[in-house]
């Protein structure tokens, strides 16, 4: 009795903050999209293009970061 009663009091307690915690904004600052290769390449122009439709939908900054070099790595490394 004791043990099913402590699961209910849990379970009561996680849905009152599952619910809290869905009321946040989101994203509450601006997105950083990280692209692997040098402005000004095709890859670049794209990630610009589809970074101003994502921030008329998220309702917030997107900022471009180019990181080249290294095939990708070193922007690999930095997402990771």
């Amino acid at each position: 009795m004791l043990r099913s009663w402590s699961f209910i009091v849990a379970a009561s307690i996680a849905a009152i903050v599952a619910n809290a915690s869905s009321a946040q904004n989101y994203p509450g600052h601006p997105i950083r999209m990280v692209v692997p290769q040098p402005p000004g390449g095709n890859m670049d122009s794209n990630a610009r293009a589809l970074s101003d439709i994502l921030a008329r939908n998220f309702g917030q900054n997107i900022v471009i970061d180019n990181r080249s070099g290294a095939n990708g790595i070193i922007a690999g490394d930095l997402v990771a």
